[in-house]
């Protein structure tokens, strides 16, 4: 049985999909075109979800999850789903699943991704809040059973999560990048992690930015109207390249920024869990709490 045995559990609104995509571009790996398969966490989302514009997920049995890699003659076969590290369970799940998987981990400047996080979902004009008011109503939004994709705040807690993962998997076999790293020396984190899986190096960096957040202007908010129509989506899925859509979507959006205020009370929020995380990874983040 073909399966899975690289997984990109996290993040979100850390760089995943670029990270993803730039790996897929090696020969000896193999990413499915649906990259958040969100098989492992299905069962989360099986409830019906009630935040303005979430959704179930596609894959949610073994059959249709295994189909994506049917025939795949590759080294490496990755899941690429951020959303998985959010939930404790799904580490102990991917790992009865496949225990000789290898995990990748990414992360950034915690404040900075909760904040990504909220400009995403006013790019998909799902947010009607502001950033400080939306951060008053997670709790609610929780209760009230919104998708994870909704907690700006708690998806910027790293420490226990990434814990989980190491006692689960073993320390080699967890690689953590942040996104800081991947954006400032993208070729020497590609070729380090290219390296940690024990494969040859290769060209396959790339400028394309992924994902990015902002504030859309009218031709992408029109786009947006359109990407509601499944069949729209669809054909667009089929002409347009992944790349080619995300260049698109970058010219399209106006930039938003963290007011310094609400940049200083998260930082503050996080600082403990940071310092945690420095012991565990044996790493200086020490710009994410004082700069």
């Amino acid at each position: 049985m073909v399966k899975p045995n690289l997984f990109i559990v996290g993040f979100p609104k850390c760089g995943t999909s670029a990270l993803a995509s730039r790996l897929s571009k090696h020969s000896s790996i193999f990413l499915p075109k649906l990259k958040e398969l969100q098989y492992f966490d299905s069962e989360f989302y099986s409830s019906n979800l009630n935040g303005p514009g979430d959704g179930k997920p596609i894959i949610n049995n073994l059959n249709d999850y295994l189909e994506e890699y049917k025939g795949r003659k590759e080294t490496y076969l990755i899941d690429a789903t951020p959303s998985y590290i959010l939930e404790d369970q799904v580490a102990n799940e991917i790992y009865k699943f496949n225990s000789s998987a290898r995990v990748i981990i990414m992360i950034r400047n915690p404040a900075e991704r909760a904040f990504s996080n909220y400009a995403h979902l006013v790019r998909d004009q799902r947010e009607e809040l502001s950033f400080d008011n939306a951060l008053k109503a997670e709790k609610e939004r929780s209760d009230k059973n919104w998708s994870s994709f909704w907690r700006y705040k708690d998806s910027s807690f790293y420490y226990k999560r990434i814990k989980n993962y190491i006692d689960t998997f073993g320390s080699k076999n967890v690689f953590v990048i942040t996104t800081e790293e991947l954006k400032q020396k993208q070729k020497k984190i590609i070729d380090e992690t290219i390296a940690w899986l024990g494969l040859d190096r290769e060209d396959i960096y790339s400028n394309v930015t992924y994902n990015k957040s902002g504030l859309p202007n009218s031709s992408l908010k029109l786009v947006n109207i359109f990407k509601k129509n499944s069949l729209i989506k669809w054909v667009g899925k089929k002409i347009i390249s992944k790349e080619s859509f995300e260049r698109f979507k970058s010219k399209n959006l106006i930039p938003m920024k963290i007011e310094k205020n609400s940049y200083e009370l998260l930082k503050k929020e996080f600082e403990n869990d940071i310092k945690m995380l420095e012991k565990l990874l044996d790493r200086d983040l020490s710009l994410w709490y004082k700069g």
